[in-house]
């Protein structure tokens, strides 16, 4: 979660010293696996856990957690400083005012809103309101992807002209909930084709001119209309280069042999 950028009118370095406290909104598989380790880590306590679902309470007895309740409001006025946010894609806008609205910091997962006016909508309540809103695109900050773009700046590979993305692989039975269902925001676009996006526009120091894109559903066992795998290729504006860029992402839930790379392609 390093790479989180905040968008409010606080920064880190604005929270108070003393000990950091963080409530849980979604009772999902990400946090306990990725979020728990790194909040302990960091030394930030974790107290409350909301969800929607109380069937997913279950899964976390032995976590160390405490204070599960279904009623949102009740973990925001308990004594939490901020609220991490992992519950599907849909659920994120409502949930985000509401923190904001309790004066708590949010820390969101991708994507952060099924729509632009909602995203806004997230971003003027967290500035009305002085709590600082971050969404946690892990990958930006990774070496991988930092080296890549240090190459790019030092003129290494020549101009930059494209890259390929493969983040490609078979999606684990214990994750095909929500992802593929008929809920808003479901399927491997929202899932993982953020991811590309959020590593090429800092590569390509751009924002996109054009998308093309083709997803399908390929799986056998995905028996909903969410679609499991796509396609994109994005052009990108000359920028210092004079030129244009081209970029190829190619994401899915259904690929045996899993395959995941950075490609960068230069003239030089």
């Amino acid at each position: 979660m390093s790479d989180a950028i905040g968008v409010g009118t606080q920064s880190a370095g604005d929270l108070p010293a003393r000990s950091f406290t963080i409530g849980l909104v979604g009772a999902s598989n990400m946090a306990m696996t990725w979020m728990l380790p790194a909040f302990a880590a960091l030394g930030i306590g974790v107290r409350g856990l909301y969800d929607n679902e109380p069937r997913r309470f279950a899964y976390w007895t032995s976590s160390g957690v405490e204070g599960f309740t279904t009623n949102l409001d009740q973990l925001l006025a308990g004594d939490i400083d901020a609220v991490y946010i992992s519950t599907r894609n849909d659920q994120h806008r409502a949930e985000a005012v509401a923190a904001a609205e309790a004066g708590k910091h949010i820390l969101v997962e991708k994507p952060m809103a099924l729509s632009v006016a909602d995203a806004q909508t997230m971003i003027d309540v967290a500035n009305r309101h002085g709590v600082v809103l971050a969404v946690n695109h892990h990958l930006v900050d990774s070496p991988l992807h930092v080296t890549a773009r240090q190459l790019v700046a030092d003129g290494r590979i020549g101009r930059l002209v494209g890259a390929r993305i493969n983040n490609a692989g078979t999606l684990p039975a214990h994750l095909r909930g929500w992802r593929l269902s008929g809920a808003p925001g479901a399927g491997v676009i929202l899932d993982l084709t953020v991811h590309g996006a959020s590593i090429l526009n800092p590569l390509f120091g751009a924002q996109p001119l054009e998308v093309t894109a083709m997803a399908a559903t390929q799986a056998a066992w995905n028996d909903s209309s969410a679609a499991d795998s796509v396609m994109t290729l994005i052009r990108y504006g000359p920028g210092s280069s004079g030129i244009d860029r081209l970029a190829f992402t190619h994401d899915s839930f259904t690929v045996a042999a899993p395959s995941s790379y950075l490609e960068i392609l230069g003239d030089g």
